[in-house]
């Protein structure tokens, strides 16, 4: 059971909040009426059990998964920020590290422009989340606030999280706990220690994303772990608050909201494990 529309449209009139079938396609109704129907991923289907909405493989799709295997899941308590500045209840999709990384290359394949080849899919596991607690997806200059104050995409949520890694060519990452307030803790990929201090490096921009917090992380020293992992890879859990931004000491970079992993208009989360 699959939707056709990622956006979120207005009902009328008010529901007990859940999943429901709509004309065969897979929706959630919100307690003030309004309705999030259940984002398409190429490759998947979407199956509605026990009140929650998750992802299995077709046969034939492309992210080398057995068919029915376990892909993800459909959160439908997340808004994120338009490229006008309003917020929309999009709904999220929570996906295995196999289809996040696809769907990554897919992306990067299509960007022409060298400084271009960045594109972030959001590094918090939100599938414990409650549907009923809201998860918001913001834009700002307000990263690492106190040293540059930087642009950044931010993911704000209740209770703690798995923040798992994101980048395809990671050569590991390395957790630093800096309790420094909007960076608390940071996450590096070791990859960008043998770049420019200075400049963005065109081939290696993906390597030079930090993610980084001001929620109290799991792990109270540094961490590091020098040999690549697989995306989906959990690095710590943390809490309140976790940004991305795209920095080489100092520098700058817009963070629009077409850098953030979509499937449709519906932002990507990545499963951790």
């Amino acid at each position: 059971m699959i939707s056709a529309s990622p956006s979120a449209l207005l009902s009328p009139s008010a529901h007990v909040p859940g999943f429901v079938e709509s004309n065969g396609l897979l929706v959630y109704f919100a307690s003030d009426g309004t309705t999030v129907p259940v984002q398409i991923v190429p490759g998947l289907r979407a199956e509605l059990r026990t009140g929650r909405v998750f992802y299995y493989a077709l046969g034939g799709n492309r992210y080398g998964l057995s068919p029915g295997a376990p892909a993800g899941e459909f959160k439908p308590n997340v808004t994120m920020q338009q490229a006008n500045g309003s917020s929309a209840q999009t709904g999220g999709v929570v996906l295995v590290g196999a289809v996040t990384s696809k769907l990554i290359a897919n992306e990067l394949a299509t960007l022409t422009l060298p400084l271009d080849r960045w594109i972030v899919a959001l590094p918090v596991d939100i599938r414990s989340e409650p549907n009923t607690s809201q998860v918001g997806v913001t834009f700002d200059g307000f990263g690492l606030h106190g040293w540059s104050d930087t642009p950044r995409v931010a993911i704000h949520f209740t209770g703690s999280l798995p923040v798992a890694n994101v980048i395809p060519s990671n050569g590991g990452f390395h957790v630093l706990v800096e309790e420094l307030g909007v960076t608390a803790w940071q996450v590096i990929d070791p990859v960008r220690l043998s770049l420019s201090a200075s400049e963005f490096d065109p081939a290696h921009l993906m390597n030079e994303l930090l993610i980084y917090g001001s929620g109290k992380p799991s792990v109270h020293t540094n961490v590091f772990v020098n040999g690549r992992v697989a995306v989906g890879q959990k690095m710590l859990t943390a809490s309140d608050e976790v940004s991305v931004s795209l920095v080489v000491n100092g520098s700058r970079a817009d963070f629009p909201p077409n850098k953030v992993l979509t499937v449709g208009d519906v932002p990507v989360f990545v499963a951790s494990f």
